[in-house]
């Protein structure tokens, strides 16, 4: 039996008390990585409970975190095991590489065949990766982190296409 919760404050004291595996996954772009699992949520998970703290190359989002290694992957906290080896694909190279090819194939053909400009200009999730075009700094979180301005990218797609 398997349940799967989306995590909000409440639902996450509640289900870490009796949870046998609690994977977090947070994501702050550019920044670290907030702490949704408090220690106390920890102390009060049943002993052989096992985190895996998927976050943990941006700081990890379980309190009681720390990076391991691959020759050392876990270590045991209030008799809750946790598993926080950064980079964790790693493990999986070959996998890993398959994958992210395959995620990537479809842009690269768009790519290809569109050229760059119609491509970004048709697919916003395409355009969202690109951080410098034509010289210019378009990506506003890498801007705002330097303390730059960014450049607009459709603007700059818009001016091309008019010639």
């Amino acid at each position: 039996r398997v349940v799967t919760k989306l995590a909000g404050m409440g639902r996450l004291e509640r289900y870490t008390a009796f949870a046998d595996l609690v994977v977090g996954a947070v994501l702050n772009p550019g920044g670290r990585t907030e702490v949704v699992v408090t220690e106390d949520m920890v102390r009060t998970m049943k002993a052989g409970t096992v985190i895996v703290d998927l976050s943990i190359d941006q700081g990890g989002c379980v309190a009681t975190s720390r990076p391991t290694t691959l020759a050392d992957p876990t270590f045991e906290l209030y008799d809750v095991i946790h598993y926080c080896v950064p980079n964790m694909t790693s493990t999986v190279a070959r996998t890993a590489s398959r994958a992210l090819g395959n995620a990537c194939l479809p842009y690269l053909l768009a790519l290809a065949q569109k050229g760059v400009p119609e491509a970004l200009s048709a697919d916003s999730g395409l355009a969202q990766g690109v951080y410098v075009y034509r010289g210019q700094l378009v990506h506003r979180l890498v801007a705002e982190i330097q303390g730059l301005v960014a450049a607009d990218l459709d603007a700059l797609l818009a001016a091309e296409a008019a010639g």
